[in-house]
């Protein structure tokens, strides 16, 4: 949970204006704050696999994290305010995070919407006007927001004072540990094998050489601007290919043998992890004055 809201405080301060200075562009690895509209028609309607995941219960959802990011905002926003400095504060949560969460899921074992492969192949399907770049914080904003140390992993100042408004952060992810784990060890099972090889031989008959959809969706080539007409064709060819062999649905239920098996195994941590998150969560709506 620690560094969960670490990575949320990183957000907070990435998209925060200091002084006179306006927001700072978010860092690169984080999709922007910034408004999101759909490239693909209708995103309620999507065609791609969305596995059920038991761990899911116990992580936040993208909507959740951006709630959190939103109120660890506005906390650091009034106390930067009360030492003298002028933010500007966007926010992070938008109205289309359960339509971008259903899409992020979709793709946990590779292109899954044939809508998708045909329409943007691989790329991602929303696009969006990410803040431009702005100078850091002065040494003296520096200070007031993450204290004296400057330290990112154990805040002071007024980030710091955020963090522990909105409670106890500490201790490790045992829930994000395990899907981990139960990620990895599902690709490792003879009956994902099986559908693996299935995959392959129908995506080698279609013209294209690939062992996993993992491997076909980071090809390199499709680092472009947008999709090529290859990647569409590509990517349809995948998505049938995974369909035929029932590749998604294999998949999820040997995760799904591997995190029950997990949860059973540390479910004391985890329900301790996911109290602390409902505790965090409420917190948060109550700085947001939502109910």
């Amino acid at each position: 949970m620690r560094t969960q809201l670490l990575a949320l405080l990183a957000l907070a301060v990435a998209v925060c204006g200091c002084s006179h200075q306006r927001p700072a562009a978010q860092s690169p690895t984080r999709a922007p704050a910034a408004s999101v509209t759909p490239r693909v028609a209708d995103l309620t309607t999507n065609d791609g696999f969305v596995p059920a995941l038991p761990i899911g219960q116990y992580r936040y959802t993208l909507a959740e994290t951006h709630l959190v990011t939103d109120a660890t905002n506005l906390l650091i926003h009034q106390c930067m305010q009360r030492l003298g400095y002028s933010w500007s504060v966007p926010r992070v949560a938008q109205p289309t995070d359960d339509a971008i969460q259903r899409t992020i899921d979709s793709r946990r074992y590779g292109l899954t919407s044939l809508t998708a492969a045909r329409m943007v192949g691989y790329h991602w399907p929303y696009s969006a006007s990410a803040p431009s770049a702005e100078p850091k914080l002065d040494a003296a904003g520096q200070t007031a927001l993450l204290g004296p140390s400057a330290d990112r992993t154990k805040p002071g100042g007024c980030a710091g004072a955020a963090l522990r408004t909105l409670g106890d952060n500490s201790g490790p992810d045992p829930a994000g540990q395990l899907a981990a784990q139960a990620f990895a060890q599902a690709q490792q099972d003879p009956g994902v094998q099986a559908a693996f090889r299935g995959w392959s031989r129908c995506i080698a008959a279609a013209g294209y050489a690939y062992r996993t959809p993992l491997e076909s969706i980071a090809d390199k080539r499709w680092a472009t601007p947008v999709a090529t007409a290859l990647e569409k064709r590509v990517a349809a060819a995948d998505v049938r290919c995974a369909q035929t062999e029932r590749l998604d649905r294999i998949w999820q239920a040997s995760e799904v043998h591997f995190e029950q098996a997990g949860i059973r195994a540390s479910y004391p941590a985890i329900a301790l992890e996911a109290s602390r998150h409902r505790a965090i969560l409420s917190a948060a709506r109550r700085v947001l004055g939502l109910r």
